[in-house]
C-alpha cells in the first residue's frame, strides 16, 4: 500500500509539471493530455515490466513517435534554452 501511494504521489508530482509547462508553453489541452499518457506509458513499463503487452509497445514506437518528439522539443526548449 505505501508503494502505491508513492507511486500516485509521483504521478502527481509529473501531472502538475506537465501543467506547468501547458501554462509556460502555450502548450494545447491535447498535448498535455498526450503527455500524461505517456508518463503513465512509461511508469507502466519501470514498475509492472512484467505486465507490459509488447504489441502495445510496438505500435507506440511505429506510430506515435511525433508525440515523443513533441514531448522532447517541450522539454528542450522549456529547460535548455
Amino acid at each position: 500500500m505505501i508503494e502505491h501511494d508513492r507511486i500516485r504521489q509521483k504521478l502527481q508530482f509529473m501531472r502538475n509539471k506537465l501543467r506547468q509547462l501547458e501554462q509556460v508553453q502555450s502548450m494545447t489541452f491535447e498535448d498535455f493530455e498526450t503527455h500524461v499518457k505517456m508518463v503513465r506509458f512509461r511508469n507502466r513499463i519501470v514498475h509492472m515490466y512484467d505486465d507490459v503487452d509488447s504489441q502495445a509497445v510496438y505500435r507506440l514506437i511505429t506510430h506515435n513517435l511525433d508525440d515523443f518528439r513533441d514531448f522532447m522539443s517541450t522539454i528542450v526548449a522549456r529547460y535548455f534554452t
